[in-house]
């Protein structure tokens, strides 16, 4: 990621609630990956020579390959962190599902790779993506396909995406810029278990929330006949080996009842306080530490160091709290008073209301994306504390605080001239990861403070950002309607 000194990553994941060390850069997924080949069934010469050449590749880049007994512990399962590439159809002989424990599908990936043509392509519509790529991957028990035809190889990824590369002489260049951050990066529903729950907690019918719901529903038609958050695939339509399989795919979801692309959320409005200078924090704070990852509380609140643009600045980091699509909804067809949940990231803690009658046996999950969507909403904190104390009344940390600010993502893009005025685009530069990723979650956050260094240089007030993640879609953030980014979106 470029410029990743406007803020210490340490403090990225402690504002997020990670603990544990997130590759970001290529040189970092690089240095963390391991990868371990098993032999599948019907593994053609095709595919074998393919394989030569994807471990030319991995040694070229550096990362390591070690050998089926190295990837498994004392008690005989998957070392955790490993990636699997089956060459051929799984044989789920090989790990059995006793052996592939549940945590193991939540640690890495499992790659699958096919000796066929992909079921779908970069032009398939997302329903048609959605049902093929799920369909593959829950009855083959992978998270990552590849298929490969003598002219070319097709990446397939559980979030929706397609990339199709040459099967040239040496896929290395292809591999480092594309597998490799899809490897590193993996993709984790949020658990019941990890968060915090208080059900029934949350009233969508409160006349607080009207005006937002409003815009909810009628932004979900908008988008609904845009088709690009429409796609939802249930389980009941997949097919299971066994039922111990669908076991293991349902627990994987956290008993989740489906899948469905993109998301619609609202921040709620945030009090913000305007970023103090260095000097300013020597004063208030004392003689502390401001290095790296440091972070101060002062009245239950969070302290830390940014740069923008060459200039270091003390921030706060307030808790913030979002409404949100529930995951695996249907978008189109939007019930409030069942599909939208409150969630609120805490001190590093995501707690989730659930609407009133919603109770714990009922299909209520956070999103997939719920670390990208409440790192967004941190970032935009950091922007507008930046702003309030560089340009007083601006009127993005205004509508922050009065009114919050809508947060939306889709599987596509916005070309150069559909940006609205005042919104930055960013991210190109930005290993491709999967949604639903930690990594994702801190490119949200971490990408603010970059689009606001671009937005300060250029002539107009910024409004907001176009966070573009590669091989995945856009996440839209700004003062305007839900509806906002359909108005200025045509498909190319």
């Amino acid at each position: 990621m470029s410029n990743p000194s406007t803020i210490n990553m340490d403090a990225v994941r402690a504002l997020l609630g990670f603990r544990h060390p997130v590759p970001i850069s290529q040189a970092e997924m690089i240095r963390n990956l391991k990868v371990v080949f098993v032999p599948g069934t019907r593994t053609s010469p095709r595919l074998q020579s393919f394989g030569r050449k994807l471990r030319a590749a991995f040694s070229g880049l550096g990362i390591r390959e070690i050998t089926v007994n190295e990837a498994l512990n004392s008690s005989e399962q998957l070392v955790e962190g490993v990636v699997p590439i089956y060459l051929g159809e799984p044989r789920l002989d090989m790990f059995s599902l006793q052996q592939l424990p549940l945590q193991n599908l939540y640690s890495s990936q499992i790659v699958g790779i096919f000796d066929r043509k992909s079921p779908v392509n970069e032009g398939s519509d997302l329903q048609t993506r959605l049902d093929a790529i799920t369909g593959v991957m829950t009855t083959s028990l992978v998270t990552l396909c590849i298929f490969v035809t003598d002219s070319s190889w097709v990446m397939c990824t559980m979030n929706g995406a397609v990339v199709s590369y040459d099967n040239g002489e040496s896929i290395t260049t292809d591999v480092s810029q594309g597998l490799v951050p899809k490897l590193a990066a993996r993709v984790i529903p949020p658990r019941i278990a990890d968060i915090t729950c208080r059900y029934e907690t949350f009233d969508p019918t409160s006349p607080v929330y009207s005006r937002i719901v409003a815009d909810f529903v009628s932004s979900a038609r908008d988008w609904a006949k845009s088709g690009l958050i429409g796609a939802h695939t249930s389980l009941d339509r997949l097919h299971f080996q066994s039922p111990l399989h669908k076991l293991f795919i349902t627990s994987f979801l956290n008993d989740r009842s489906g899948m469905s692309y993109g998301f619609l959320s609202w921040q709620l409005p945030t009090a913000c306080e305007p970023a103090l200078t260095m000097e300013q924090a020597r004063h208030e704070f004392g003689a502390v530490s401001w290095d790296g990852g440091t972070m101060h509380k002062k009245d239950g609140r969070r302290h830390l160091r940014v740069r923008v643009a060459g200039t270091e600045y003390v921030v706060s980091a307030p808790d913030v709290s979002v409404i949100c699509t529930r995951s695996g909804c249907k978008k189109d067809q939007l019930n409030p008073e069942r599909d939208l949940v409150r969630l609120t990231l805490s001190d590093g803690i995501v707690i989730m209301e659930t609407p009133k009658g919603i109770t714990k046996s009922e299909d209520c999950h956070p999103s997939y994306d719920t670390f990208t969507i409440l790192g967004s909403a941190m970032g935009n904190c950091l922007v507008a504390s930046v702003l309030m104390l560089l340009q007083p009344g601006a009127k993005f940390p205004q509508a922050l605080i009065s009114q919050g600010l809508s947060l939306s993502h889709w599987h596509g893009y916005l070309s150069a001239d559909q940006i609205p005025p005042g919104h930055v685009m960013h991210g190109m530069e930005n290993p491709g990861v999967c949604c639903s990723t930690q990594q994702s979650a801190i490119f949200a956050s971490v990408g603010k403070l970059k689009a606001l260094e671009i937005g300060l240089t250029a002539s107009g007030e910024f409004l907001g950002d176009v966070h573009i993640e590669p091989h995945h879609g856009t996440n839209f953030c700004g003062l305007m309607s839900l509806s906002a980014p359909i108005r200025n979106f045509r498909q190319t």
